[in-house]
């Protein structure tokens, strides 16, 4: 999933003309299935802010997510937030030289 949703995104960065950082290669052995202090990303139910819905219906489908776990669909959590902006500050201190 990660390495498809980074092709997609290198693309359209190249397509545009700006500069793409690449997040996927560090974020190797922090996928979902890591344990939690560990994992950079929530899988389709994890752990997020209270906002985010336990509950989604699609049509017939619905999810719901227990033992406090949100629908987060695959994002990343605050490690991995802030893995990647270390990485997206340092490109755009390259950029400002």
């Amino acid at each position: 999933m990660t390495t498809h949703l980074d092709a997609v995104i290198r693309a359209v960065t190249e397509l545009s003309g700006d500069e793409y950082v690449d997040t996927a290669t560090s974020s190797e052995g922090h996928d979902v299935c890591r344990p939690q202090a560990t994992k950079w990303v929530e899988g389709i139910c994890g752990q997020a802010a209270s906002y985010w819905p336990d509950h989604l219906a699609f049509g017939p489908l619905s999810l719901d997510c227990s033992d406090g776990k949100k629908a987060t669909f695959v994002h990343p959590n605050a490690a991995g937030h802030a893995a990647i902006a270390t990485q997206v500050e340092a490109a755009v201190r390259r950029a400002l030289r």
